[in-house]
């Protein structure tokens, strides 16, 4: 077919950016709820007036260390002459402290330039690892982007996930590029900012393996070359952070393996139902069960989340294996590694005892880049984007019904969800399983070949 004239395609891309600057405006002055930046400015205080060595050797981080460093930016402009704290003044909820305040506008400001990267990032993959698309579905890519990050305008500029999903986008450019190490590099990076990036190591060693065939090596001593890489980058990382940071820092595990089953977690439904007598309590920066099932129930989880998890890479492992007997290029190769990365985070979401319905934030730009050609595909983003809704609705908009009414003072007490909150619990647990589930299935089936949209029809999707 021939190629869309351009006097057709700049509205398009007008039309995304109109998107994204009247949601992110309506999210950054109206809409977000803003529970977090005294934590923040906290964190940030402390690393400024000492050290982040001092702080993660005497205090109680709940973050990596990068976070803490990522966090103390915003101060400079918070301690600006002109007053930032009038950005979020029509806020719904906005911080009494007028310091607080405009750290909080500060806060975000940076997050809406990590935004604006994003959208740009997912933009780059696009064309990267789609470079025959019609400019009106790379437009589309990102317009899902803005969309479903839309989603969460309550918490957009009141969280951080957003950079745990630009290490990713990053990761895959590189790789795409042929520059494997460094998209090991930007993951443990993204690691040292918050873990869960590091889940992604396993997914681009196989696809570097994959591509490593071209040197003529088999695939499993491909996959023990990259390993061996990615190993030693992690071990040098570990001690690079030891070195600078001293011997708390890795004291924001404690916080994290102390945890309970947060309700809003696939878990938090059948413990709710299983033990009625169960309560919400608040620790560890979150609400967790408290009860006896509760209890026994959270140890399990570890292992849970490890088999979903090894899963997970065995469906990645199968396709990049296959994918050895022809040559698939880093471009091919880098559309599964999306689908591979898409499909580990869905299964630590799903397994995790956490539960944040934040993290879904991390896929919102990957999402955009799997395979849409298709109707599967499509039918498949926008069940994604309605669990960007359901996320939104489970926190913060019906939080309430999540933990039930307060029922103590002290400590602070809660009765638990109420029904609608265990069916909005319930409703994206079971969404989340469904486009794991089926993602992984069709990976392993045929690894997202698609079905040319002339065919869907008849063939179906496979």
């Amino acid at each position: 077919p021939a190629p869309m004239p351009a006097t057709r395609i700049a509205p398009l891309y007008a039309a995304v950016l109109a998107a994204f600057v009247v949601s992110r405006a309506a999210s950054f002055l109206v809409l977000t709820v803003a529970t977090e930046p005294q934590p923040y400015l906290d964190y940030a205080r402390a690393v400024r007036d000492t050290s982040v060595a001092d702080f993660y050797r005497s205090g109680r981080p709940e973050y990596p260390p990068l976070t803490a460093v990522f966090l103390v930016p915003p101060l400079w402009l918070a301690d600006a002459p002109f007053d930032l704290g009038r950005l979020v003044a029509d806020r719904r909820r906005t911080a009494d402290h007028p310091a607080a305040a405009r750290y909080e506008a500060a806060l975000g400001l940076q997050l809406l330039a990590v935004d604006a990267l994003l959208a740009g990032a997912v933009y780059a993959a696009a064309r990267r690892l789609y470079p025959d698309e019609e400019p009106v579905t790379r437009a589309a890519r990102v317009g899902l982007y803005v969309g479903a990050s839309a989603a969460f305008a309550p918490v957009w500029f009141d969280r951080l996930d957003a950079v745990v999903g630009l290490s990713a986008v990053l990761a895959l450019l590189a790789f795409a590029g042929g520059r494997t190490a460094l998209a090991y590099a930007v993951l443990l990076a993204g690691a040292a900012f918050k873990l869960v990036p590091g889940l992604l190591l396993p997914a681009v060693v196989l696809a570097a393996a994959a591509a490593d065939r071209a040197a003529g090596r088999t695939f499993g001593r491909a996959v023990v070359r990259q390993a061996a890489i990615a190993g030693g980058m992690l071990l040098l990382g570990v001690a690079i952070t030891a070195l600078l940071v001293g011997g708390g820092a890795f004291s924001f595990l404690a916080p994290h393996a102390a945890r309970g089953v947060q309700p809003e977690s696939t878990y938090g439904p059948p413990v709710r139902l299983a033990d009625p007598d169960s309560r919400v309590v608040f620790n560890y920066g979150g609400f967790h069960l408290a009860g006896p099932l509760a209890d026994r129930v959270a140890p399990l989880t570890t292992l849970i989340v490890g088999v979903l998890l090894l899963a997970a890479v065995a469906a990645a492992g199968r396709v990049f294996w296959r994918r050895t007997a022809g040559p698939p290029g880093r471009v091919e190769l880098g559309r599964l590694l999306v689908a591979a990365c898409v499909l580990t985070w869905l299964a630590f979401i799903l397994g995790s005892k956490v539960g944040s319905p934040q993290y879904v934030i991390w896929l919102t730009p990957l999402v955009p880049l799997l395979p849409l050609a298709d109707a599967g595909g499509r039918r498949w983003a926008a069940w994604f984007v309605g669990l960007c809704v359901l996320s939104n609705l489970v926190y913060p908009a019906a939080a309430g019904t999540v933990t039930g009414p307060m029922v103590g003072g002290d400590p602070p007490t809660w009765a638990g969800s109420t029904p609608l909150g265990l069916g909005l619990v319930a409703a994206k647990a079971a969404v989340t399983a469904g486009l794991a589930c089926r993602l992984g299935v069709r990976l392993w089936r045929d690894g997202l070949r698609e079905v040319k949209p002339e065919a869907s029809a008849s063939a179906g999707i496979r």
